[in-house]
């Protein structure tokens, strides 16, 4: 239930009794008497909530409720459910370093960065105007050139043209006062919801804006200062289970946090929408949105560890290039470290998406060809179905020699195969135009092997189509090979294997790799073999997600380049106890750093 506290907070409450039971029309009256603050201390204070919820199941019926930007609190009442078979209990925070604190003289403000503004990266210290309602006349009767305007929020002047009228006029930052008691959150962009007003905006109750209001009337000079992080560089992702019960104690204090240390190999500035979800023991899908970070940087992401573990999404959102990560548990007090976006860039299918199959008479193929090089679990795509400029897929299918089907995009679908074993080869490109990362421009991948058919048989046969995943150290700017002596190689794992359960695969039987620095010529390379597995190929996944690898074969490799670095293209070749065969060329595969 939403509780008004007093005029301007505003708080979310669950109440109740899991143990009730309506089968008929009721009344049911709702106490928040007994409720008590749910809270969380990571031992940081300059750190604020930008996602708070709180979940509950009792025997199988759920409930969750997200609390939007204008909630201050969120409440709970402590119970049980003696009566129930299963009850829990979750409450989720993440934490990160403020968008924007701004102080009124001494007092600070309680503020909603609004949506549609642009984000202050820096310090501020100006003088505060009052400029009515924002409209253009109200702006041009004051100066607030370099000055922050506070105006208040009316159906006369709409948020779109008072943000406007704000920047038109000069002013460094925009306050909006709510006409009402309590906060405000409105899109302050373009009338048309497509561009972001040129300034910063934020917005105030009227229960403090009045107050703000006032001081500026007065004689004095009212100065307005703080700071803004358009980027946190702190993340805290938090997740309270609780079995049985609402406890008592609501105040959470995590210990023994795990660290991750995540890089977002890309173009400074480029906007990423990320989130790490969090699986409790009875979640079955994770709740959340994305949230807004950006490429280039790297950020400290902490977790807790107690019966909780996490999955991470992250997206490039002006190109649709999509990551998936696996869902990971963490051990307290662990420090390890992650990337996103980074070589080697790569056709690959992994946890994230469903494996290539065959079923009745039809084949399925589906060809995420984006994965970067983080880990061997990622699974990473363009959204070829979008039509963005400069990204590209072709794949094609040939059944017995024959080309017999054609795709634009990152899967296939064929029907009327004949019954009995047919030789399939699958030819995959995929190309960008370097814009959304400078890395893998080109990569084209074959495969071929034999399937028998059987039109009766629905079963979702995984077909043995081999995969690659190299291994390259990045530094910090997504290059290789940064602390290389001269005339010193640079080192790269391979590892060639089969999705788990693919029928008609087999162990690995041999493999080569060429490579060569842009405009030279295709050089072998010397692969050592450091592990083989010939134990079989596994059991498939139930859900047609991979969940593990077969027949995995592991090398390393010493790769000769210039010591002034360079782009390096990779070939790959490989073939597996059932007559397989794999190819695949990566254009523009890793950049070789100079050396020092």
């Amino acid at each position: 239930m939403d509780v008004s506290r007093d005029a301007d907070t505003q708080t979310i409450a669950l109440v109740g009794d899991p143990d009730v039971v309506l089968d008929g029309a009721e009344t049911v009256a709702f106490d928040a008497r007994a409720a008590k603050p749910v809270t969380v201390d990571v031992g940081n204070d300059d750190v604020e909530a930008v996602v708070r919820r709180m979940d509950f199941k009792v025997d199988g019926f759920s409930g969750s409720a997200l609390a939007p930007v204008w909630i201050d609190e969120l409440y709970a009442q402590p119970m049980d459910a003696p009566e129930a078979e299963s009850f829990d209990f979750t409450t989720r925070w993440r934490l990160q370093d403020p968008t924007l604190v701004l102080n009124a003289a001494k007092q600070q403000l309680d503020l909603i960065v609004q949506v549609g503004s642009t984000l202050l990266d820096g310090d501020i210290r100006a003088r505060a105007v009052d400029a009515g309602l924002g409209s253009t006349e109200e702006f041009a009767a004051v100066d607030v050139t370099g000055k922050v305007a506070v105006v208040t929020r009316s159906d006369t002047v709409s948020a779109s043209a008072r943000a406007a009228n704000a920047a038109a006029a000069g002013a460094k930052l925009l306050i909006v006062v709510n006409d009402a008691d309590g906060e405000l959150s409105e899109w302050v962009g373009s009338e048309d919801y497509t561009t972001d007003v040129a300034i910063p905006v934020s917005a105030i109750s009227g229960v403090q804006g009045r107050g703000l209001l006032e001081a500026i009337a007065a004689p004095k000079p009212v100065t307005i200062t703080g700071e803004g992080i358009a980027v946190a560089g702190e993340v805290f992702d938090i997740a309270r289970y609780s079995d049985g019960s609402v406890p008592e104690n609501l105040d959470y204090t995590p210990k023994e946090l795990a660290r991750i240390d995540t890089t977002y190999y890309g173009e400074q500035g480029a906007t990423v929408g990320e989130y790490r979800y969090d699986f409790v023991p009875s979640t079955q899908y994770g709740t959340g949105f994305p949230m807004r970070t950006e490429r280039g940087i790297e950020r400290a992401e902490w977790v807790n560890t107690d019966q909780v573990e996490w999955y991470q999404n992250v997206s490039a959102i002006d190109w649709g290039w999509d990551i998936r990560d696996v869902v990971r548990a963490y051990e307290p007090g662990e420090r390890t470290e992650a990337s996103y976006f980074g070589s080697v860039v790569r056709p690959y299918v992994g946890p994230g998406y469903w494996a290539p199959l065959r079923s009745g008479d039809g084949i399925q193929l589906n060809l995420p060809s984006w994965s970067d090089g983080d880990s061997a679990q990622r699974t990473g795509a363009f959204d070829t179905y979008a039509g963005t400029p400069g990204i590209a897929q072709s794949i094609e299918l040939h059944l017995d020699g024959e080309l017999v089907k054609t795709s634009q995009y990152q899967g296939l679908n064929g029907w009327d195969i004949a019954d009995g074993e047919h030789d399939v080869r699958v030819v995959n490109t995929a190309t960008h135009d370097g814009t959304a990362t400078p890395s893998s421009t080109m990569t084209r991948t074959e495969w071929a092997f034999s399937s028998t058919w059987n039109s009766t048989d629905y079963t979702r046969h995984i077909l043995p189509m081999l995969q690659a995943y190299y291994d390259v150290d990045l530094d910090g700017s997504g290059k290789v090979g940064a602390e290389r002596k001269k005339g010193t190689p640079v080192r790269l794992g391979l590892e060639l294997g089969h999705i788990a359960g693919a029928v008609g695969s087999g162990a690995i039987t041999g493999a080569t790799l060429e490579a060569r620095v842009a405009g030279g010529d295709w050089t072998v390379i010397d692969l050592d073999v450091t592990s083989t597995d010939d134990s079989g190929p596994g059991e498939p996944p139930a859900g047609g997600f991979p969940e593990a690898r077969a027949f995995l074969t592991t090398y390393d490799a010493d790769i000769r380049v210039p010591d002034a670095g360079g782009w390096v293209d990779l070939r790959v070749t490989a073939t597996d106890a059932e007559g397989g065969t794999f190819s695949q060329e990566i254009e523009r595969a890793f950049e070789a750093a100079s050396i020092k």
